[in-house]
């Protein structure tokens, strides 16, 4: 039909009519549109009122109509659905009455804001329904007008938006709860929504990320407040590449905050043409990254630090890791070794840990010793220990190795064993001289007393007996020489200046060198005083000087050097030997002879052993040597050698700054003889033979003698003594049956009756009795063999004070044994 317009024009109108019931009457609702050019039946479709109503019925969106008054005119099947209520309870009814107080405010608010507007209003609206439940919807509101033009009702139509709007609070909170910061931008690359945790890593300019922004002013407003530091100073480029890589993303990037915090940026285009934007707090995994980095090179820096081959080895024998000491044994940087195979980088000695790395990838753990020539030239004793690497699967796909230079340590073991195979031969030595010193007392005591006594007026006796007797002490003599080896008793210390001494002894070995040696001394200025037996001190040099001729048949060179050493820690760390630091005087005796080999070079030292011919050596010298250094002189020795390349040995004598010294040792020169008569000594002494022996010395020295075998005893008579009785001499060997020593023994003696004289005698050296308890000038010590004059001479001195002018009183009383 065609309308009027109240301008006057006319305009063609569509008018759709539909039977309601309004007010308890029959009523129409119309609807009035322009009219278009429908296909027919679209055209009579809509002429259908029949239709419209079951459009309207069929509409998932819920419709109703209300009069002014509020009440309701008509609702259709989606209400119903919705509120839970038939058309007959609703229509007729005002809003108050349908529903509950709140649902009912809300709608009534609504229709008033239509009315004063006259406009169509659309507004969301959150529903607590009568059975408790939640609904979420849109509802748009209209007016609707009558023929003439006034406004007679309120038309709705609804839409259920509860799915809808759970889904999107469970996306909601689903990106509020990321532990990502979270943005979403539209196609105008602004912002739509974000989460707090993006937000928050932004904390400077929070407030300005919000939704409308665009990314470009949101990054401005990070510059502006000095967020990124790598902005400094290039605060348009910055921006300018962020955009670029926000509007084309290639991949996550990393950067540091200005707060110190490490963030990981990423963004991706979705398919309506905006940008999802993930930022990440990566400190803690930036810095526990950084501290693995600096553990793994920590650990490299200690690896490298250790004086043991470490490496790594895959399944295929290729190096993967090999650290720096390694790198050196293979002479080649471990850059040239990592990837190449074993059998490359140890060439020929490949074969000698072959089989040992074919078990370790069966699964076994290998320790293993060898001695293997490395690419730099150094043949080394090393202690291996190869362990296999399994993985969850159980197969082994590499080795760990670890391998130990032990070269050092093999020698010092050797050095130690030949120490402590030197300090027994020194023990057995000494034991062995104490018995033959013995042997030779009893021969020449009693061949003393012989020639003294029964041989006096038979003079070709006496001369074969006296030929007999210096046989004897030269005896002493060969007992003196093993002595020397395990510290000579007899030596004299005395103060000497190195350099003076060594010129003398060149001077004397000179002509016992040949013309087809050459010997030369070279020593330096101020060499420090040293306190030792100067004849010893020339014999040590004679002898190795002689040992060198020997070892160059054809001739030579035997140079000696002596000089001042201070001896550190790294010198004692290399002897198998306790050292004392400090300072020394150290002679050296070089010569260019045949050399010694391992073997002999380890025997050297030992008594009787000689690799000269029968006849031209006695196996002695330097054993000799060796005693007077160590044992005699508290210093050290060393050789070194190989064979064609001459030998050199070295002696280390401590040096003395105390000129003023005294030797403890040294005993008075014997006086002439003053003893009176009628002394009467108690000889301790659990050898028969050497008993009697002494019993006729003192005898022949006026000296009344009662003996025993052990302290005990000793102590007994001493204890038994009447009043009017005494014993002036305590005579007593060091070593004696029972558990106590004769120098116990001299000593609780001497404690008890201080005016009793104590001398001992031993065929011990004076080092080994020192072991025993001996304190230096303790006691007089007489050493086996001794001559009655000797023992003479020493009695002289301990009774000259008291007896020099006077007779002891009488002998009175026995002493019964």
């Amino acid at each position: 039909m065609v309308l009027r317009r109240a301008d006057g024009t006319a305009a063609p109108a569509r008018i759709v009519l539909a039977n309601i019931e309004y007010r308890d009457e029959a009523a129409y609702i119309a609807w009035i549109s322009k009219p278009a050019s429908p296909p027919a039946a679209a055209t009579n479709a809509r002429r259908d009122p029949e239709m419209l109503w079951a459009f309207i019925e069929n509409n998932p969106a819920y419709i109703q109509m209300k009069e002014l008054e509020g009440r309701f005119l008509m609702v259709n099947p989606a209400f119903e659905r919705l509120h839970g209520m038939s058309a007959d309870m609703v229509i007729g009814r005002e809003v108050q009455t349908v529903f509950n107080a709140a649902l009912a405010q809300n709608v009534i608010a609504h229709d008033d804001q239509v009315l004063e507007m006259e406009a169509v209003v659309t507004r969301y609206r959150r529903a607590v329904l009568d059975v408790g439940s939640v609904a979420h919807r849109t509802v748009t509101k209209f007016p609707t007008y009558d023929s003439d033009g006034k406004i007679f009702g309120i038309g709705s139509i609804g839409h259920d938006i509860t799915e809808q709007r759970q889904a999107e609070e469970l996306l909601h909170n689903a990106i509020a709860a990321m532990s990502e910061g979270f943005a979403l931008f539209d196609v105008d690359e602004r912002l739509v929504m974000c989460n707090e945790n993006f937000r928050a890593i932004f904390p400077t300019f929070a407030d300005q990320i919000v939704p409308g922004v665009s990314f470009e002013d949101m990054m401005r407003a990070g510059v502006a407040k000095s967020s990124f530091p790598s902005a400094l100073g290039r605060e348009e480029a910055f921006v300018a590449e962020h955009l670029a890589r926000f509007r084309d993303p290639t991949g996550p990037i990393e950067y540091r905050h200005a707060s110190g915090r490490w963030i990981r940026s990423e963004e991706k285009k979705i398919a309506n043409g905006g940008t999802v934007s993930i930022r990440s707090d990566i400190t803690e995994r930036r810095s526990a990254v950084e501290a693995l980095r600096e553990s793994e090179a920590q650990l490299r820096l200690m690896t490298n630090a250790l004086p043991v081959l470490i490496a790594y080895l895959d399944d295929a024998e290729r190096y993967v890791m090999i650290n720096e000491t390694g790198a050196k044994w293979y002479g080649r940087p471990a850059s040239e070794i990592v990837g190449r195979h074993l059998s490359e980088i140890l060439g020929d000695q490949y074969e000698k840990i072959r089989h040992p790395i074919a078990q370790v990838l069966r699964g076994r753990k290998i320790e293993v010793e060898s001695r293997i020539t490395h690419p730099d030239g150094q043949t080394r004793d090393v202690r291996a220990i190869y362990i296999p690497n399994i993985d969850s699967s159980g197969r082994t796909v590499g080795t760990f190795a670890l391998v130990e230079d032990v070269t050092l340590v093999n020698q010092t073991h050797a050095r130690l064993r030949q120490s402590q195979k030197m300090e027994a031969l020194g023990q057995v030595t000494g034991g062995v001289a104490h018995e033959f010193n013995n042997l030779l007392m009893a021969i020449s005591g009693n061949l003393e007393l012989l020639l003294e006594e029964e041989l006096k007026y038979m003079p070709a006796a006496s001369a074969e007996v006296r030929r007999v007797l210096e046989s004897a002490f030269r005896g002493k003599d060969l007992t003196g020489r093993l002595l020397s080896y395990t510290g000579n008793p007899f030596s004299v210390p005395v103060h000497i200046d190195v350099g003076e001494a060594a010129q003398r002894t060149v001077k004397l070995l000179q002509p016992l060198l040949g013309e087809t040696v050459e010997i030369d001394l070279e020593t330096v200025p101020d060499l420090w005083p040293v306190r030792v037996d100067e004849s010893e001190f020339e014999n040590a040099i004679m002898n190795l000087a002689l040992n060198g001729r020997d070892a160059m048949p054809e001739g030579g060179r035997i140079r000696i050097e002596c000089s001042n050493v201070t001896l550190d820690r790294s010198f004692a760390n290399a002897r198998p030997y306790q050292v004392k630091t400090g300072d020394y005087v150290k002679v050296s005796v070089r010569d260019s002879g045949t050399g010694m080999s391992p073997e002999t070079a380890q025997r050297a030292f030992d008594p009787f052993y000689t690799t000269k011919e029968i006849g031209k050596g006695t196996g002695l010298g330097l054993s000799m040597v060796y005693g007077f250094v160590r044992r005699q002189s508290h210093g050290y020795i060393d050789i070194e050698t190989s064979m064609g390349g001459g030998t050199t040995v070295s002696f280390y004598l401590p040096r003395n700054s105390n000129r003023d010294a005294t030797l403890v040792s040294e005993l008075p020169a014997p006086q002439p003889p003053q003893l009176r008569k009628q002394h009467r000594a108690l000889l301790v002494e659990d050898n028969a033979e050497l008993c009697q022996v002494f019993v006729n010395m003192l005898e022949s020295l006026n000296f009344s003698t009662v003996s025993v075998q052990n302290a005990t005893s000793a102590l007994k008579i001493l204890d038994d003594l009447s009043p009017t009785d005494h014993i002036d001499l305590l005579l007593t060997d060091v070593v004696l049956p029972g558990g106590k020593s004769g120098i116990d023994l001299a000593t609780q003696a001497h404690g008890r009756w201080p005016d009793l004289k104590a001398v001992l005698i031993s065929g011990y050296p004076e080092a080994d009795l020192v072991e025993k308890g001996l304190r230096k000038n303790q006691f007089p010590l007489l050493s086996k063999p001794f001559r009655k004059n000797d023992l003479l001479a020493v009695l002289e001195t301990e009774f000259r004070n008291k007896n020099a002018a006077e007779t002891a009183p009488p002998i009175t009383g026995s002493v019964a044994v």
